[in-house]
């Protein structure tokens, strides 16, 4: 979907779910999450999905356009052009989420294996694959229905 400069109400957020088959088994791409804004630090760290808001980014014009930023400043990866399967999609009042379901195929570029810079407000762990099957169990809130979501994709599409 576009967006014109006159939607400046509009924000969202971009994910993906990145998938791959190791050894037979399905496994997602994640990050440990924490804050480091001090009201919030007493959350627990969050496991999540890469991703994140197009607010502050008057280069992101579109959703894929947000993940690709994301891809690159989270996980150094770059997103290849081609069309994405939306697994989820989540509106309320003025923000949506978007999540795509991407194959670990489609990234190029050795992926992140440090901790970056913390952002003013959280950090990030590398990367890692964690089996699908514990996804929901483990990934944070909304997320979990994300990988619900992507599971059920996949499963319907062999």
């Amino acid at each position: 979907m576009q967006f014109t400069a006159a939607d400046q109400s509009i924000d969202w957020f971009s994910g993906a779910v990145i998938y791959r088959i190791v050894e037979g088994q399905l496994k997602f791409l994640v990050q440990r999450w924490e804050s480091t804004v001090p009201r919030y630090r007493s959350q627990k760290p969050q496991i999540k999905f890469p991703g994140g808001k197009s607010r502050n980014h008057p280069e992101d014009v579109d959703f894929l356009g947000t993940l690709r930023r994301e891809l690159e400043e989270e996980l150094r990866l770059k997103l290849k052009d081609g069309k994405y399967p939306v697994i989820y999609d989540w509106i309320t009042g003025s923000h949506r989420k978007v999540f795509y379901l991407v194959p670990y195929e489609s990234l190029e570029r050795k992926m992140r294996t440090d901790i970056p810079h913390p952002d003013t407000r959280s950090r990030l762990s590398p990367p890692f694959l964690l089996l699908a099957v514990n996804a929901e169990h483990v990934v944070y809130g909304a997320h979990k229905e994300v990988a619900r979501n992507a599971i059920l994709y996949l499963s319907h599409k062999k």
